[in-house]
C-alpha cells in the first residue's frame, strides 16, 4: 500500500488503486464472501459472530443494481443497545458529522454527483421493545421508505417516527423514484 492521503470513507486509493480497509469477511448465506464490509462505529469486523446479527446489503445505488454479496454492513444485535445512525460524513461541519454507518464512500465510489439525497444524519437503526426499527431523522426533503419483503408497495417513515423492519425488507434512503440507496435487511440467528 502506498502512503497517499485518502478521503475518509474512500474504498479505493486514488494513487495506487488498492482497495482500502479490507477486513476478512464472513460468508453470505449462499457461502460466498462479501466483497466489501462497510465499517460501523462500535463494531469490530471478524469472522464468525456468535450471536444474532443484522446485515444491511446494499442492493441498489440510484439505478445501479448491486450484487447482494457486494457491499454490506454487519451489525451484531448487541450493538443496537444504542442507535446506529446512518448518513453521510461531513468533515467541513463544526463539529464534524460522522454517522455510525457512513454512506459517503458508497456515493463517491458509484459516481453519485449529488450527495444531498442522503442527509448527514438521515436515520437511526435501533431496537424498540425487541423489534428492529428505523427512525427517520431528517426534517429536510430527504426521506426514508420501507418495502416489505414480498410486497412492491412502499411505506414512508415520517420524520421522528419509526418503521418496523423484518427479514427481507428493503430500506430506501432518498427519493424512491429518483436518487436513493436501497438496503436489504437480513436477520441471522446462528
Amino acid at each position: 500500500m502506498c502512503d497517499a492521503p485518502c478521503e475518509l470513507g474512500a474504498f479505493i486509493c486514488p494513487e495506487c488503486g488498492e482497495i482500502l480497509n479490507l477486513v476478512e469477511t464472513p460468508q453470505t448465506s449462499r457461502g460466498q464472501q462479501y466483497q466489501r464490509l462497510l465499517p460501523v462505529v462500535g463494531v469490530e469486523h471478524r469472522l464468525g459472530y456468535t450471536g444474532p446479527t443484522i446485515t444491511l446489503h446494499i442492493v441498489k445505488v440510484n439505478d445501479l443494481e448491486m450484487e447482494e454479496e457486494g457491499l454490506a454492513a454487519i451489525i451484531p444485535v448487541e450493538r443496537l443497545e444504542s442507535p446506529v445512525q446512518i448518513g453521510r460524513c461531513d468533515l467541513s461541519h463544526s463539529p464534524p458529522i460522522i454517522p455510525d454507518l457512513d454512506l459517503i464512500g458508497v456515493l463517491q465510489t458509484y459516481g453519485c454527483q449529488k450527495f444531498s439525497f442522503i442527509s448527514r444524519r438521515h436515520a437511526d437503526l435501533r431496537l424498540e421493545q425487541g423489534q428492529l426499527v428505523i427512525k427517520h431523522l431528517s426534517p429536510k426533503n430527504n426521506s426514508t421508505w420501507i418495502r416489505c419483503s414480498g410486497d412492491d408497495r412502499l411505506s414512508s417513515v415520517p420524520v421522528d417516527c419509526t418503521g418496523h423492519l423484518l427479514h427481507g425488507d428493503v430500506i430506501l434512503l432518498g427519493d424512491p423514484v429518483g436518487l436513493c440507496i436501497q438496503l436489504r435487511v437480513v436477520l441471522s440467528h446462528p
